[in-house]
């Protein structure tokens, strides 16, 4: 059962993944003109993609931002599965008090957690805006 319940967590996991990322058409960009080189063409396409390629010094508090939001977009996803399975626990549970007060349990925690996650986002957003950028 655990291991089922393992890889279909995985499989939704990665779907999910899959369909948040932004695509980018190659019909929205417009050709540089004359010989433009690998460099060029990279920010054309980030700048296609709506990244910001106009401030290199800026490059390593954008990979500081890419990280902490990834890693909260995972704790997110981890906050889905821990309420779907409290849920599954809790609607199982037939009668036992102990399953019921489990799943009741988990779903207060993983909302706690949520909040603490929700709250050092914000924290992180007001410390990059008013003190870094």
């Amino acid at each position: 059962m655990r291991i089922k319940f393992l890889k279909v967590s995985v499989i939704i996991f990665l779907v999910l993944n899959f369909l948040s990322f932004n695509t980018v058409h190659a019909g929205d960009c417009k050709p540089s003109t004359g010989n433009p080189s690998l460099i060029q063409n990279l920010n054309l396409l980030g700048d296609c993609a709506a990244y910001d390629t106009s401030s290199p010094e800026n490059k390593f508090l954008n990979t500081i931002g890419l990280v902490v939001n990834v890693f909260l977009s995972l704790l997110g996803i981890i906050f889905i599965i821990l309420i779907i399975y409290a849920g599954y626990n809790w609607m199982t549970a037939a009668g036992d008090k102990a399953k019921v007060d489990k799943g009741k349990t988990m779903i207060w925690e993983s909302i706690i957690g949520l909040l603490i996650v929700l709250g050092a986002f914000a924290i992180w957003k007001f410390v990059l805006y008013n003190f870094i950028s």
